[in-house]
């Protein structure tokens, strides 16, 4: 991966990402200098090492100056500002080891502009659930702490941990109170929206092919020109019109096949399942009747050329199938409820996203 890049991918990532976040037991996300509705956001002060980035980082991004309060992100109720995106910030330098000066500028105000829009959205949600009293007590944060304490092997080494991020366990202790607030406010969503698994879906499920065995052989186009293309396409053509007749796929494959990874077993891909391979092949695959040759077939690799050689159907009981759909629906409905609620608590409270020079305020 280029390194240039990796500060807003690894970023981008991680807000496609953010609905599952509120299922993890921590975070380690910014807290807000401004007081909200409730005291859970508080000040983070960075240290000498942190304040030095930033002041670097100013003199191309001035956003980024710890020295001046910018607002970046606003609500009725609260706003974003610089500062509140810090901590976000440094620790996503610190984990992906980037040298912030081989980074495009207009790439950093990108990145700290989807870091206010995922503050702002974060603490919309908490001081919903904390104004339905859906905050959680002590008992109930001490004991989620005592968990992720033990999957990091101990209390003691927890705190070396983040102390090497510049966090402190009462700032980890309020990002958990938010955390837990925010999953009970979705859960109280999926419950007042129950998922049902028809029968239909389930007996489909049951029925379904899961994997297929194909033999393939496969005509590289990548990087070719539109002329070289129809070349390639004419050969390809010649080697189905020889398989369609009834020569021995398998030694087809072994003669002209440009698949390194099937090529000495004569282009066999034996028994993978839906989700593995580029959607035409798939398709293909899955689609067709057992010992048919295909068309040609193209993707983004080059021309294809299959033969179905098996499949197998699913073999799990209908109670196996029927639990796995439930927790799939389950899950899928409650991302989809929290991006809602994101959206509609963004109405409701005028929320705004401060444009700054370079950067596209309008990207959700």
């Amino acid at each position: 991966m280029n390194r240039t890049n990796t500060l807003a991918e690894g970023f981008i990532m991680s807000k496609r990402l953010f609905a599952m976040a509120l299922l993890m037991a921590l975070t380690l996300a910014a807290c807000s200098k401004k007081e909200d509705s409730t005291t859970a956001f508080k000040t983070y002060t960075p240290d000498s090492t942190g304040m030095k980035i930033l002041e670097r980082a100013s003199e191309r991004v001035p956003e980024l100056d710890p020295r001046n309060s910018v607002v970046l992100a606003s609500t009725d109720d609260f706003q974003v500002t610089n500062s509140d995106i810090f901590p976000l910030f440094l620790r996503s330098l610190q984990i992906q080891q980037i040298d912030l000066q081989q980074v495009p500028t207009e790439t950093i105000r990108q990145v700290i502009s989807s870091m206010a829009q995922q503050e702002c959205e974060r603490r919309l949600l908490y001081n919903e659930g904390a104004a339905l009293g859906l905050t959680p007590d002590a008992a109930v944060i001490d004991s989620s702490l005592e968990a992720i304490f033990e999957s990091y092997g101990g209390k003691e080494n927890f705190i070396t941990m983040i102390s090497e991020g510049g966090f402190t366990l009462d700032i980890v202790r309020d990002d958990q109170k938010i955390s837990l607030t925010i999953d009970a406010l979705v859960n109280r969503l999926v419950e007042n929206a129950p998922s049902e698994i028809s029968e239909e879906k389930i007996r489909e499920m049951m029925d379904q092919d899961i994997t297929a065995t194909v033999r393939h052989i496969l005509f590289l186009t990548q990087g070719k020109t539109g002329p070289e293309k129809a070349e390639v396409l004419k050969k390809a053509e010649a080697v189905m019109a020889r398989a369609k007749a009834g020569e021995d796929f398998a030694a087809l494959a072994t003669e002209f096949t440009e698949d390194p990874g099937s090529k000495d077993n004569g282009g066999l891909y034996a028994d993978f399942p839906r989700g593995r391979m580029v959607p035409e092949f798939e398709e293909a695959s899955f689609n067709l009747p057992i010992g048919a040759v295909s068309d040609i077939v193209e993707t983004a690799y080059g021309y294809h050329i299959l033969k179905i050689v098996e499949r197998t159907k699913e073999s799990r009981s209908y109670d196996e199938i029927k639990a796995e759909l439930q927790s799939t629906a389950g899950q899928d409905l409650k991302n989809e409820l929290f991006i809602q609620e994101i959206e509609r608590l963004k109405t409701v409270k005028n929320y705004k996203l401060v444009e700054f020079a370079g950067t596209d305020s309008s990207a959700s």
